[in-house]
């Protein structure tokens, strides 16, 4: 018997922290980052390392960030748009940037408000239930 291979099904591709660094990063930065190399100053890339190095043992390369990057786009959670860079003088130009979507808003909101479920009180810890009828049922 042969199992098909399914990307991704073994779990993230990265740490939900250091995507949300990476989008913490992204949302803050001013000017707003450009996906392109060319984008002297401007390129996300190195950005994104500086932002997640700590995760990775205090450094990483712009070909891992570049590749965090492409994630956060295919997922969604940064999209590619006309933005206005300001420069010195009062001049504007309008250049591609990245911006967070609404999901990667919510991921840092998520991660800001802290864990969804409320810790449990000392007064009815898990195990104290395990063998009783109201956890019978089977209940998660």
């Amino acid at each position: 018997m042969v199992e098909v291979f399914q990307p991704g099904a073994s779990g993230a591709a990265f740490p939900p922290q250091m995507i949300r660094d990476a989008l913490v990063a992204i949302n803050c930065a001013d000017p707003p980052l450009s996906p392109s190399k060319q984008s002297k100053g401007r390129y996300a890339a190195p950005v994104i390392a500086e932002a997640i190095k700590h995760h990775r043992g205090g450094g990483i390369s712009d070909a891992a960030a570049e590749s965090i990057l492409e994630h956060l786009i295919r997922s969604g959670l940064v999209k590619v748009q006309s933005v206005t860079v300001r420069r010195i003088g009062g001049r504007a130009d309008i250049r591609n940037g990245l911006v967070l979507t609404p999901a990667g808003k919510s991921v840092i909101e998520q991660a800001n408000q802290g864990p969804s479920n409320s810790p449990q009180s000392p007064q009815s810890p898990a195990s104290s239930t395990a063998g009783t009828a109201e956890n019978a049922g089977g209940d998660p």
